[in-house]
C-alpha cells in the first residue's frame, strides 16, 4: 500500500498513474528480489500457498542486469563484502532460474533491462503479451518516460580483481539466463 501511495524505490520512480493501466493487472510484486528469492530457497511450496490464496494467477516477472552491476550497487550500499554480496547475488539467481525452469515462461516472465532500455516499445509489448495484458500508447509513454538512456555502470566504480572477475564469470556459465553478460576475453567485467 505504501508503494502504491508513494510509487518510488531507491530513489527510483515508478508512477504511470496518469495513463490507463492494463485493465487486468491488480498487484505487481514487491521489487525485493533477494528477500523473495531466500524466502522461496526456504520453502518453494510458497508459491503453491500462495496460488491457492490468490482469486488470481501467479506471475513473477525476473528483471535481469549486469550481475556486475548488481553485485557493486549491492556491495556499495549493504557495506558487505565483495564476496558476501557475489553469494548472495547468485543463490538469487540460481533460484530465479530453477523456478524459471519449474513454472515455465508461463508463469514467469523475463525482461532484460538492456533490452528494455535499447527498445521499449519491444520489450514492454513483449512482457505484457507474456502476462496476457495489453496496455493503451499513453501507459507505454509513460512507462517510457522512466526509463533511463543507459543502464547504471555502477560496475566502474568497485574494484574487481581478476580472481572475482573470473569467478562471476565461471558463475555466470552455469546460469543460462545469465549468459549475455558473460565477460569479453579481455577479463574485464
Amino acid at each position: 500500500d505504501r508503494f502504491r501511495r508513494t510509487p518510488v524505490w531507491e530513489g527510483y520512480g515508478y508512477d504511470v498513474r496518469r495513463s490507463q493501466r492494463p485493465s487486468a493487472v491488480l498487484v505487481i510484486g514487491d521489487k525485493k528480489a533477494g528477500a523473495s528469492a531466500r524466502a522461496l530457497m526456504k520453502d518453494l511450496f510458497l508459491l503453491d500457498r500462495l496460488a491457492e490464496w490468490s482469486s488470481l494467477p501467479v506471475r513473477i516477472v525476473h528483471c535481469v542486469r549486469n550481475p556486475f552491476d548488481v553485485i557493486t550497487t549491492k556491495t556499495m550500499r549493504n557495506g558487505r563484502t565483495l564476496r558476501w554480496n557475489m553469494e548472495r547475488y547468485f543463490e538469487t539467481e540460481q533460484t530465479a532460474a530453477y523456478l524459471h525452469d519449474q513454472l515455465g515462461p508461463g508463469q514467469l516472465s523475463r525482461i532484460y533491462l538492456e533490452e528494455l532500455i535499447a527498445e521499449p516499445d519491444a520489450a514492454l509489448t513483449s512482457l505484457l503479451t507474456s502476462l496476457d495484458l495489453s496496455a493503451d500508447h499513453d501507459y507505454f509513454d509513460n512507462c517510457k518516460a522512466l526509463i533511463f538512456d543507459r543502464p547504471s555502470s555502477t560496475r566502474d566504480r568497485q574494484p574487481w580483481t581478476a580472481d572475482d572477475i573470473a569467478d562471476v564469470a565461471r558463475r555466470i556459465s552455469h546460469c543460462r539466463h545469465l549468459s549475455p553478460y558473460v565477460p569479453s576475453g579481455s577479463g574485464a567485467c
